[in-house]
């Protein structure tokens, strides 16, 4: 399946979708020149936290920490639009989102999307 295209000076939007008993989302590929600037959360999410793995290539997702050593972790809500700090997803090329921590992921009862999104970085 080919990449969509999308001109480096639009807002854009990604979804990650997380299917139905499963905590982590399939590959989301942010555009080149774009970083995730919010998220909009979907009205069927169960309740739980959300975390994420990034890499710049599709073979070597790592869990997002940040530089403290803890895992990023947002708190969400369904339906919510959820802004993140600048930079906070910087230089990912692939991400996946996941409910639950590492430690503790929360299986999804519905298939649900999670919409990502981005702005470009200049």
């Amino acid at each position: 399946m080919p990449l969509p295209v999308t001109l480096r000076n639009e807002t854009n939007f990604v979804l990650a979708t997380i299917a139905a008993g499963a905590s982590l989302s399939a590959l989301a590929y942010i555009p080149p020149g774009h970083e995730v600037v919010a998220l909009i959360m979907p009205a069927v999410w169960t309740a739980a936290g959300l975390t994420f793995k990034a890499s710049y290539k599709s073979s070597s997702l790592a869990d997002v920490f940040v530089p403290a050593g803890t895992e990023y972790a947002l708190v969400v809500v369904a339906t919510n639009y959820v802004p993140l700090p600048a930079g906070a997803l910087r230089g990912a090329v692939y991400i996946q989102v996941r409910s639950g921590t590492t430690g503790t992921p929360v299986n999804q009862v519905t298939a649900c999307d999670v919409t990502l999104i981005t702005r470009p970085t200049a």
